[in-house]
């Protein structure tokens, strides 16, 4: 499982990725009249399951305390940020720049550095003088649509991500079990297809449990990734 956060959503991925029980905010514990907000992930079962992300994708995110992020975490993180960001700080500050009201957080400049510091595979693309949302959109709304900056993000999370997939041993899409992936093994998954061939699973793609033309588009598309 994956999380993908931009501003607000990048600051729920990064607080559940690394926020432990025993770091929780005092305010959260309640007094003078507020609730004890509780344990930081309540299932509501007793299902044995692990509420942590694999790996997220924080588009201009920050976080409430640095220390928070230790040795004893390992979910890898990509951060994008614009490093004239005004509403999320790219390195230190408040949010939206002058909003007192609310407390200083640590943006994806100092994320990166602690990370790096205490071993934590990670990534930064920092976008020198862009500002929020510079993939093209306002309060998460689109204004004139995706620019460029979309599409590189984009590539380069799943660039990241596929490293934590979950891949068996066997290359998947590796039809003719050369060792790469290439228009052979694609002729080969056009084939096993037209036969309705559902014994060689390796061209599964999707892992859905058949094979079709959804898995020769996922093929070719990874191969030209």
């Amino acid at each position: 499982m994956f999380m993908w956060g931009t501003s607000a959503g990048a600051f729920v991925a990064l607080h559940l990725s690394y926020l432990d029980d025993d770091d929780r905010p005092e305010a959260t514990y309640g007094g003078s009249g507020d609730p004890d907000l509780g344990c930081l992930v309540c299932e509501g079962n007793d299902y044995d399951q692990d509420p942590k992300p694999n790996a997220i994708v924080s588009c201009w995110g920050a976080i409430a305390n640095l220390d928070w992020i230790d040795s004893n975490d390992t979910i890898p993180a990509i951060m994008f940020h614009g490093t004239a960001d005004p509403v999320v700080p790219f390195e230190i500050g408040f949010p939206f720049t002058i909003d007192i009201a609310l407390p200083i957080v640590y943006g994806s400049k100092l994320i990166n550095e602690k990370m790096n510091q205490v071993g934590i595979d990670n990534e930064l693309y920092a976008e020198a003088g862009e500002l929020h949302e510079y993939w093209g959109t306002v309060n998460g709304n689109w204004f004139l649509g995706p620019n460029d900056y979309f599409t590189e993000i984009q590539n380069d999370a799943y660039l990241f991500l596929y490293n934590y997939l979950n891949i068996p041993n066997d290359l998947i899409g590796d039809i003719n079990q050369d060792g790469q992936l290439d228009i052979l093994d694609v002729v080969n998954l056009v084939n096993l297809v037209l036969n309705q061939n559902s014994e060689n699973l390796s061209g599964d793609i999707n892992q859905d449990g058949f094979l079709n033309v959804l898995d020769v588009v996922l093929l070719v598309n990874t191969i030209l990734s």
